[in-house]
């Protein structure tokens, strides 16, 4: 793969947030992150 900036996750972090969600990442131990994104019911 690929290795980026990062500037596009620090993107979607603010835009989860800003829609009361929230944003849980963790490395993977064979290389790249998983990202978990959840947001509240209604």
């Amino acid at each position: 793969g690929s290795e980026g900036t990062g500037l596009g996750l620090a993107i979607v972090k603010r835009i989860v947030i800003q829609h009361s969600g929230s944003v849980v990442m963790r490395n993977r131990s064979e290389g790249g992150l998983i990202a978990q994104i959840s947001f509240p019911t209604k």
